[in-house]
């Protein structure tokens, strides 16, 4: 895939498909993006205010197609600091998932000195394939790690939800992608996951094996081969795992029996658990308010300090803290 962008100011992206097509967009649906696009806003004063222009910290995002399937375009949506070059081998973040969920996530890391991409995934199929399309995400990363200036050696991927899923695919889930060029590894080097699926048999609450094959399209036996609790075993990724406590739509004890099998396994798994979070705890547009996102993001900031990816104390001080705090298990 070429390297090709397309420059859009920080803070200003638009979901310009559905305004060009002349969809319809409902009161609420106004709503909740006037708020959402309030909250990266102040957000992103609230990280990199200081005496302009020397107080910005983290460059204009761009856009990167790193697939087509059946001529849909995917697209990575990148972030770097503000003073980085092409040579630097800067350790890199890709979110899985919708561009506009994790901006404020990649805002954070990218004033940090990271490389922070956000990437969808799902293309013409919808879900099936979506796994295959993250594993392809990370390899074009690596495979363009000199013309981004990202070292191929420290990728870190994430994802929340059934894009948890998809991000722990990297790691743990055999080859789906059918890329004619599969000499470049799409293995991260470390993965955060936010209340992640993990089990495509029990899927989400409400959910069984039937259910679970007709949404996947697989064959029986499939799913397991899919799912990343089924493929624990020695030499993962490190990782650590956000999950709230009284989320009904993928258990709580899901996370905490994946990290179980993890550590025995002798991987590193830290999973931290939120009292009182329901499943949505990652969700910008309705966490600002919520005491969980800046612990969350120190949690994370210090877990990659710990691998060398970050220096210093994480800078999440400069928001707004209401002083949650997880319990690592």
């Amino acid at each position: 895939m070429p390297f090709t962008e397309e420059v859009l100011p920080m803070n200003l992206y638009i979901q310009r498909s559905r305004l060009l097509s002349g969809a319809r967009i409902s009161t609420r649906t106004t709503k909740q993006f006037l708020a959402a696009f309030t909250f990266v806003f102040i957000l992103g004063a609230l990280v990199f205010s200081a005496e302009p222009p020397k107080g910005k910290l983290v460059s204009d995002a761009k856009f990167i197609v790193y697939k087509e399937v059946d001529e849909v375009k995917l697209k990575l949506k990148i972030w770097t600091p503000l003073e980085h070059k092409p040579t630097d081998k800067r350790p890199t973040i890709v979110f899985i998932g919708a561009h506009g969920n994790f901006a404020p996530h990649c805002m954070y890391f990218a004033s940090r000195g990271m490389i922070a991409a956000a990437g969808t995934v799902t293309g013409p199929n919808g879900i099936p394939g979506a796994d295959a399309n993250a594993q392809s995400a990370i390899r074009w990363v690596r495979g363009h790690a000199k013309e981004l200036g990202a070292d191929p050696d420290r990728i870190v991927v994430s994802g929340a939800s059934l894009c948890g899923q998809f991000a722990a695919s990297t790691g743990m889930v055999k080859d789906l992608t059918g890329d004619e060029d599969a000499t470049v590894s799409f293995r991260p080097n470390a993965m955060i996951l936010y209340c992640p699926s993990l089990d495509l048999i029990k899927g989400v609450t409400g959910d069984d094996l039937k259910k679970s094959e007709v949404k996947w399209k697989t064959k029986p036996g499939e799913l397991e081969e899919l799912s990343p609790i089924y493929q624990v075993k020695a030499g993962l990724p490190p990782m650590i795992i956000f999950h709230g406590k009284q989320d009904t739509h993928i258990p709580f004890e899901r996370s905490e029996r994946f990290g179980k099998l993890m550590r025995d396994a002798g991987n590193r798994c830290e999973v931290v658990g939120y009292e009182g979070a329901g499943h949505v705890l990652f969700d910008y547009k309705k966490i600002y308010d919520d005491k969980y996102f800046i612990d969350m993001l120190k949690l994370a900031d210090r877990f990659l300090a710990s691998m060398g990816y970050l220096k210093g104390e994480p800078t999440t001080d400069k928001l707004k803290n209401k002083n949650a705090t997880g319990n690592p298990n």
